[in-house]
C-alpha cells in the first residue's frame, strides 16, 4: 500500500428512506427501508476503529429488504 494513513470504505446501504430517487420518505419499517440516522451510526462505528484497522466494505440491508448476493 503506497499510504497506509489513507482509508476508504466502500459504503452500500440497501434501500434508504430518503428523498432519493423521488420516494417519499416515512415509510414503516417492515417496507423494508433502512432510517439514514441507521447508515450514519453504522459509518461512525467505522470511523471510530483504531488507525491500523481498514474496513474496505460495508453492506446494509433491512431485515425486511430481500438479500442480494
Amino acid at each position: 500500500m503506497e499510504n497506509p494513513e489513507v482509508r476508504f470504505l466502500e459504503l452500500r446501504p440497501g434501500a434508504v428512506d430518503t428523498h432519493f430517487a423521488g420516494s417519499r420518505p416515512g415509510k414503516p419499517k417492515e417496507h423494508g427501508f433502512l432510517r439514514p440516522e441507521e447508515v450514519a451510526e453504522a459509518l461512525r462505528c467505522v470511523l471510530k476503529l483504531p488507525p491500523d484497522v481498514r474496513v474496505e466494505e460495508l453492506m446494509l440491508r433491512s431485515v425486511y429488504q430481500r438479500p442480494e448476493f
